[in-house]
């Protein structure tokens, strides 16, 4: 029988189980969780424990006083006089040598005494550093991932600005079809003319992973005309309150790019706050922040004259003034209420300020 093969074979189905079951996949949740309950149950044996330790104490000390007793009854008779060889059994030395067994002796009881509560103790703090070296061997792994991803999206970006122009790469980015048709007009001398229009669209697919929208129902800072002014106003009233938001977002806009020229950086969360977003979390609340914007934003990387030289466009950009989509025209003029935002993110931040060299104003 070949026992490495059994090995083997059980490690495998070992493996495959924890797969299958999901114990590989919440790990980290699993060990936190032991880690958790290890530690509390071992403070409360120990708790426990604690209270043998006085039985413990007072038979140390009754044995250090019968050692030390015994060492004064044979001063007290050699002083006296009466005083033999076999009489006068009990040194210095031998006193010593029974107080140094007496302490190993109690110091062995007392780690009995809390082995349990300190091996529960010890095993969950390793479990919840095991939880943590797991997640965190995750969270690099999925970075690295995500970066990778990230740079071969900049360089087809690239190709596609060498090969098409940067139209193209817009019109790609952003997902928007444009529209060419020839359209035939009649003057008034009854000549026909012909002209070349071209028309864009959105497609409801363009958005990128950072796209918000922005609105009463959306944003805290957002004004809703109705809240504002109140019922029976024209139109055209409510499309001038509405352009309060469109002045807000360009202030906040500036405001960012002031800060990333500032700061040498800017996170994509940070603008969230700054727009006031409101996003819905498990427990019924709501946050500015999500998972890519704690990862995702802007770097302000320049040379020694001063002009932009890093990865992204150099400036943070909304998407506001996209005339391509009709929405977010509707939305410039005042006749819509809600806009897509659509952020020009220079990629992953920790990859991008390992490479930082602004210089800041102070």
């Amino acid at each position: 029988m070949n026992l490495t093969a059994i090995a083997s074979n059980a490690t495998s189905m070992i493996k495959a189980f924890a797969f299958k079951s999901g114990l590989v996949k919440n790990a980290p949740k699993i060990l936190l969780g032991v880690g958790i309950t290890s530690i509390v149950g071992g403070t409360v044996v120990a708790c426990k424990q604690t209270l043998k330790i006085e039985g413990i104490i007072d038979d140390h000390q009754e044995s250090v006083e019968d050692i030390h007793y015994l060492r004064s009854k044979s001063e007290s008779e050699k002083d006296d006089g009466d005083f033999n060889t076999e009489k006068y059994f009990y040194t210095e030395k031998d006193m010593k040598k029974d107080l140094v067994k007496v302490y190993a002796r109690t110091a062995g009881r007392i780690m009995v005494n809390y082995s349990v509560p300190v091996a529960l103790i010890g095993g969950g703090i390793i479990c919840c550093v095991s939880s943590h070296n797991i997640l965190n061997t995750r969270y690099l792994t999925a970075l690295a991932a995500y970066d990778a991803l990230g740079k071969k999206f900049a360089n087809y970006r690239k190709r596609v600005i060498e090969d098409y122009g940067p139209e193209a790469d817009e019109l790609y980015r952003y997902g928007i079809n444009k529209h060419e048709e020839l359209v035939e007009t009649t003057t008034k001398k009854g000549t026909v003319k012909k002209k070349l229009e071209t028309t864009y669209s959105p497609r409801p697919e363009g958005c990128s992973e950072f796209a918000v929208i922005f609105g009463p129902d959306y944003s805290s800072q957002a004004i809703r005309p109705i809240d504002y002014a109140g019922d029976g106003y024209s139109r055209n009233t409510i499309a001038a309150i509405r352009q309060k938001n469109l002045e807000f977002l360009l202030r906040v806009q500036a405001e960012c790019n002031e800060k990333l020229r500032r700061e040498g950086h800017l996170f994509l969360n940070d603008v969230y706050r700054m727009l006031g977003m409101m996003f819905p979390t498990e427990n019924g609340g709501f946050t500015s922040d999500r998972a890519c914007g704690a990862i995702n934003g802007w770097i302000w990387i320049e040379d020694d004259e001063g002009r932009y030289i890093g990865p992204g466009d150099g400036c943070v950009d909304f998407g506001i003034m996209d005339m391509s989509d009709e929405r977010k025209q509707a939305f410039v003029d005042g006749f819509e209420e809600n806009i897509w935002l659509d952020f020009n993110c220079d990629g992953i931040m920790y990859d991008l300020i390992g490479d930082f060299r602004t210089s800041h104003r102070k």
